[in-house]
């Protein structure tokens, strides 16, 4: 397999070179982005694995917020001029439109996906050297939307994209003398929209063929983090929890291949009989794999409890059998402990999806809608109310479990929250609120049918109750802390009365009591969460008349 770089800041220049080079793929990027000649081999050993059309590179030090399946790594478009193509298929489905600019990748990979897969590769890595212009990508792109519609959309397309850039110019994103730069590309928009109507006569069979939309999966948004390198390498054990479902736990197995950081093992905690241990000794021999079996089924949490246990790492992560880590998702906490030494526990946002299993031998699912779940605001009182860190979303100490003991093991569900509410006792983290890190660095299902959903929140309901009244979820809070719960409710509230949604939220929610707590400037209380639960809800309704 040979390979040619093409670095050039047009699209016209990479195609011209594209047509005179004789290699088997082009490694393709602009001039703010940097690679080396160890990519070769990695995407040589990479493309010999897969069916693909083209690769798209990680970007450092903050890569896109594209996504892709964390398990095959397929993608659905390139985000940014840093990837490689088969030159044969690039030249065939004719390279970049020239006329493009912002969406010039975007629209190209529709092509290419005529033609095959298009994957991320997390270990091929373009440096970015300056940030992007902000404000040409804006411009660029709204000129972009209109000439994609009359590239492959109806007369209404065409419409709508030129009624967005024209209210894009009453209010635009405020950069300096944008309206007048956007007036300017408006203009000269009208002189390169013959080009784009000549495409769908000049190629009546790509045009056919050429679908600009996206799965739900691919539409969804990670959002960016940058995560520095560091020589801070600890031992993370990475708990994953399963039972009679190994074709399920090989596609989890399998996301975990794709990490970028190695100095993980995986602590795999069968509830019941042993039935997945030969599949990972056959099949994930590469992987440090602890595997156990509990013989007789002993529940969720204990299952949870027991890996713990058994883990080596000095930091514990949590992993459904059927749920996802992104490739940099043990990288970026590695990252932030390194920047932040005295924290034990840290959070990240997550990517939701909507989902129902087909078939579990072989694994098949459905992929529906699909959202970041990213909460600004985790407090304890929050926290008492709806659990606000997802299990594949956080990262802590083990000495944390060793000091407060792990997952509720008398209840079937949110026997984490439980947890992580312990952990809040004496928790050290970075930031008294927020996500650590806001980006979606793992993958959850939830089921797409509506009377599943329904049925499973109503059995959660009753676990939570349980959760909630254990007598050892006390908490020692001052006066000050009700307070700023006070003003963050309130908050809440007019925020759901001006967009009309309190009605809703309210039913989405699950109310255990309405009680006010009573306390004096000063004074420090000892709560328990569901004395905290509690006056959330009488907060709620008063804010909320």
């Amino acid at each position: 397999m040979t390979f040619d770089f093409i670095k050039s800041p047009s699209a016209a220049a990479v195609n011209r070179a594209a047509a005179e080079s004789r290699a088997d793929w082009l490694i393709i990027t602009d001039e703010n982005f940097e690679t080396d000649c160890e990519i070769m081999g990695i995407l040589e050993s990479f493309i010999s694995e897969k069916n693909a059309v083209a690769v798209t590179f990680r970007i450092t030090p903050d890569d896109s917020g594209a996504n892709y399946d964390p398990a095959t790594l397929k993608t659905g478009y390139i985000k940014e001029r840093a990837f490689a193509a088969d030159r044969e298929i690039f030249l065939a489905v004719g390279g970049f439109d020239e006329m493009l600019s912002e969406k010039g990748c975007f629209e190209l990979s529709a092509r290419l996906k005529t033609r095959g897969d298009i994957y991320y590769c997390p270990f091929a890595v373009a440096k970015r050297l300056n940030p992007p212009d902000e404000k040409q990508k804006y411009i660029k792109g709204l000129a972009d939307d209109i000439f994609l519609a009359y590239k492959y959309g109806s007369k209404e397309d065409a419409a709508r994209a030129k009624k967005a850039f024209q209210n894009a110019v009453k209010n635009p994103i405020h950069f300096e003398s944008v309206r007048k730069d956007l007036v300017k590309e408006y203009r000269a928009h009208f002189g390169k929209v013959s080009h784009f109507s000549k495409f769908r006569r000049q190629n009546p069979d790509l045009f056919s063929k050429t679908d600009l939309r996206l799965s739900p999966f691919e539409a969804a948004d990670r959002g960016v983090y940058p995560a520095d390198e560091t020589d801070f390498a600890p031992l993370i054990s990475v708990v994953i929890r399963t039972h009679e479902r190994k074709e399920i736990l090989r596609r989890t197995l399998t996301c975990l291949r794709n990490q970028i950081y190695k100095n993980f093992q995986i602590v795999v905690a069968e509830d019941g009989k042993n039935t997945a241990e030969q599949m990972i000794k056959t099949d994930f021999a590469d992987l440090n794999i602890k595997y156990f079996a509990t013989g007789g089924n002993v529940g969720r949490g204990r299952a949870g409890n027991l890996g713990i246990e058994k883990a080596d790492g000095e930091y514990i992560a949590f992993l459904d059998d059927d749920d996802y880590y992104y490739a940099d998702f043990l990288s970026a906490f590695v990252s932030f402990f390194s920047k932040n030494p005295g924290c034990d526990l840290a959070i990240c946002s997550g990517m939701r999806y909507e989902t129902d299993i087909l078939s579990r031998e072989p694994y098949e699912f459905t992929v529906g809608k699909t959202y970041p779940i990213r909460f600004d605001r985790i407090n304890l009182m929050d926290m008492c109310v709806k659990c606000r860190i997802p299990m594949p979303c956080a990262v802590f100490k083990k000495e944390l479990y060793e000091k407060l003991g792990g997952m509720h093991e008398n209840i079937g569900g949110d026997e984490d929250w439980f947890m992580w509410l312990k952990f809040l006792k004496i928790r050290k983290r970075a930031s008294k609120n927020a996500p650590d890190i806001p980006r979606a660095l793992s993958l959850f299902g939830y089921p797409a049918d509506r009377e599943k959903r329904a049925q499973r929140e109503k059995v959660y309901a009753e676990y939570d109750k349980i959760m909630l009244s254990d007598d050892s979820l006390v908490f020692t809070v001052t006066a000050d802390e009700i307070k700023e719960w006070e003003n963050a409710v309130k908050a809440d509230a007019l925020h759901l009365k001006n967009i009309g949604a309190a009605q809703s939220f309210m039913s989405s929610l699950n109310p255990m009591g309405c009680k006010a707590i009573k306390y004096a400037d000063g004074e420090t209380l000892t709560l328990t969460a569901m004395q905290i639960n509690k006056y959330y809800y009488r907060l709620m309704s008063e804010y909320l008349k």
